[in-house]
């Protein structure tokens, strides 16, 4: 029998204090890479996916916040076209506030059709394509290339 001298009990304890010490470590690594992994993941696959961003983009088209929104914002749209008319045109037909009600009727109608859930799919594809553009580019500035109303 060989006699080996045993080592000292301090090691032991420092050993073990190391192993604690670095497994405590690790955990917070991975408590802090874990969030990052779940954003990366969603990004890839909702954000990334232009399918999948512009089926959930759908259903916020049917609400009527959104829809009183997009009235709001094409009736004004309008009504500043018509205003820069021609000059020999002012002051001849409806007064303002008719025409104001006419058009904010006849968008709020508009934006219940299918025509309407169409637009807005490609206005959401076509900002979702000009946005992924601008990521994956080096430079980092993200393109306008949207229509004037979706500015």
């Amino acid at each position: 029998m060989s006699s080996q001298p045993a080592p000292p009990a301090s090691a032991g304890r420092r050993s073990l204090r190391a192993r604690g010490a670095l497994s405590a470590a690790l955990v917070a690594l991975a408590c802090l890479l874990a969030p990052l992994g779940t954003l990366s993941a969603w990004a890839t696959y909702e954000v990334g996916d232009a399918r999948r961003y512009v089926g959930a983009m759908r259903a916020p088209a049917a609400e009527p916040g959104v829809r009183r929104a997009v009235t709001d914002a094409v009736t004004e749209e309008i009504l500043t076209e018509l205003a820069a008319g021609p000059p020999e045109n002012a002051g001849a037909g409806p007064p303002p506030g008719a025409v104001r009600d006419l058009v904010r009727r006849t968008v709020w109608s508009f934006t219940g059709t299918p025509a309407f859930r169409e637009a807005w799919d490609t206005a959401n594809r076509t900002t979702h394509d000009a946005l992924m553009k601008g990521l994956r580019e080096d430079g980092g500035e993200v393109p306008n290339t949207l229509p004037k109303a979706a500015n």
